[in-house]
């Protein structure tokens, strides 16, 4: 089994500023430093719906590392991760790989990239029913996300960030 180097963050303030330098809007905004709207839209690989490693092993030999190898992420990756995040088991009844009370999903993907095959740094946010990446940043954001993660050098050197968001109208 491949092991791959993220970083999973989950912003559990909505739309507030984090550790005082931090602003989501800052970071995950529609729009780069000119005002015009990014939405390049990026068709992901079809996930794999199975594999050689059972789910009891893939939780045996998980682990939390702090140091990353300098080497990218294949697109087929990303989408592999991002699709048993968020992404849809059956699109007729919208169900997902992570269940959500009620089905209103209030959690939002998003994905850092700054060290993958093919992919320009930005921020992305996962469209789960079109498995797709939508451009929402350009340029590489991992030091600003670096010190909303109280520094963790980690998240500075990650390949990815996958960033989990809450939207709040969908909570209740």
């Amino acid at each position: 089994m491949k092991k791959i180097n993220i970083v999973i963050i989950i912003v559990a303030l909505i739309g507030a500023g984090i550790g005082g330098a931090f602003m989501l809007p800052q970071l995950f905004g529609d729009e780069h430093e000119s005002g015009e709207s990014i939405n390049e839209k990026i068709k992901l690989p079809e996930p794999k719906y199975d594999s050689s490693a059972s789910i009891e092993q893939a939780l045996l030999e998980r682990r939390s590392v702090r140091a990353y190898k300098d080497e990218p992420l294949t697109l087929s990756e990303v989408a592999q991760l991002l699709w048993s995040a968020q992404g849809i088991t059956n699109s007729k009844r919208a169900y997902r790989t992570a269940p959500s009370a009620g089905a209103l999903f209030p959690l939002e993907v998003y994905v850092v990239i700054g060290n993958v095959d093919g992919i320009a740094e930005g921020v992305y946010k996962y469209k789960p029913h079109k498995h797709e990446l939508v451009k929402v940043r350009n340029g590489d954001v991992r030091d600003k996300l670096a010190v909303a993660a109280l520094g963790q050098a980690c998240v500075r050197k990650g390949a990815i960030a996958i960033v989990f968001s809450a939207a709040d109208e969908r909570r209740n």
